[in-house]
């Protein structure tokens, strides 16, 4: 819970101090299919896991990094940790809306994308 609360406060101060140069992409996303949210922020070029209900211990973690403007407008590039090869990979990241946050990432010949929707806040988790 606290490093929630640090966490968000860094990335509020971060995102206040850089105002003019604030990116669409930044902001707080959730994941469509599991109870994961990440704090997205361009200038520091990182994604980092703000809540995850189902791994606890993993609030805090670098889901991206590395984050920088893409090659075509509209496109960021980074590389974002794919738990299933347990190693991160290299990611291109729009907005197909202001909305939806889509990831790409491409395994060879095979390429899967996921969308990650916009929420304005993150609640706290709830102790069971």
């Amino acid at each position: 819970m606290l490093l929630l609360l640090i966490s968000s406060i860094v990335l509020l101060v971060s995102t206040s101090a850089n105002a003019d140069e604030a990116s669409p992409l930044d902001g707080f996303w959730q994941h469509p299919d599991d109870p994961v949210w990440i704090a997205v922020n361009v200038v520091s070029g990182t994604g980092v896991a703000m809540r995850n209900d189902d791994q606890p211990e993993t609030v805090g973690f670098h889901v991206v990094r590395g984050l920088v403007e893409g090659d075509k407008t509209g496109s960021w590039k980074g590389e974002v940790f794919v738990p299933q090869l347990d190693n991160y990979k290299s990611v291109i990241i729009t907005l197909p809306d202001e909305q939806t946050l889509r990831m790409t990432v491409k395994f060879g010949f095979i390429r899967r994308s996921v969308e990650w929707s916009r929420v304005d806040s993150i609640e706290a988790t709830v102790s069971k």
